[in-house]
């Protein structure tokens, strides 16, 4: 469910992109959609990261537990929940409570934000974030070459993410 949601937010875009890319490079093939999906995946579970760890100015965009703030589980609080090893069953059941009434209550989100912190649901999420870069990797390799002039700067900006 969350890598449905993270492409109609963020993957569809990105490999709508790069077929449109493809298409103008290619005489109408499309064949790089898949780049695009990977990338979008990866660039969207990041982004999750971020509103736990980073700060306004790094990240161009408010933090600190905006997506908790609007309601939004993402996956650091979802793994948080669902098999944070460094939570208690009680903090892990406390969690799934918040989840479950999307954050509504006054000290939700400080709360959240604690748990999440504490428990591996970052750390997990960075895991699966590399997975996905890795994908894309493999596709622009499949798709364009390793002797493409392009291959270094796609492969670089992928590796960004990770």
């Amino acid at each position: 469910e969350y890598v449905r949601k993270s492409y109609f937010k963020t993957g569809s875009l990105f490999s709508a992109l790069m077929d449109s890319v493809s298409v103008l490079a290619n005489g109408g093939k499309s064949r790089f959609g898949p780049i695009g999906f990977y990338f979008g995946i990866a660039f969207q579970l990041v982004d999750d990261i971020l509103d736990f760890q980073a700060n306004e100015d790094a990240a161009g965009k408010p933090v600190g537990g905006s997506d908790v703030a609007n309601g939004t589980v993402t996956l650091p609080v979802w793994l948080a929940a669902e098999d944070g090893e460094n939570l208690t069953h009680s903090e892990r059941n406390e969690l799934r409570t918040m989840i479950q009434r999307r954050f509504g209550k006054l000290s939700d989100h400080s709360r959240t934000m604690d748990l999440v912190r504490k428990s591996d649901g970052i750390p997990k999420t960075k895991a699966v974030a590399q997975w996905y870069v890795e994908q894309c990797e493999k596709f622009i390799v499949q798709k364009i070459g390793a002797k493409s002039p392009y291959y270094g700067p796609l492969v670089d900006l992928v590796r960004q993410l990770a």
